[in-house]
């Protein structure tokens, strides 16, 4: 992968990598935490490009607790799925699993 340094069509200034198969990462860690007011705070941040969609991974903090907001943007389209942060890993060995199974499908 190649890395470079930019700022993305939404501001923000993140790290970036192409793996030259029309994917793109990008990603920020803001390391901050919920004021006192309650207000939402952004603790990491980040994108990748996979197709015609774009996946946008926000990971929020707000005064009920931590979570994981998900969106997928194609077109004009935007569709999005919060998730606990007490389910991430739950969440995560269920998309190894389904990565494990697509390969061994493919690979058949």
């Amino acid at each position: 992968m190649n890395y470079r340094r930019g700022v993305n069509q939404r501001g923000r200034g993140e790290g970036s990598a192409h793996n030259g198969n029309d994917e793109q990462h990008q990603g920020n860690v803001s390391g901050g935490r919920a004021n006192s007011n309650g207000s939402v705070i952004d603790i990491f941040s980040g994108e990748t490009l996979i197709e015609r969609k774009t996946f946008i991974f926000d990971l929020k903090e707000n005064p009920r607790g931590r979570f994981l907001r998900i969106t997928e943007e194609v077109g004009i389209r935007k569709d999005i799925i919060i998730i606990p942060a007490t389910g991430l890993h739950r969440f995560r060995d269920l998309l190894e699993r389904a990565i494990e199974a697509n390969e061994k499908f493919t690979s058949a």
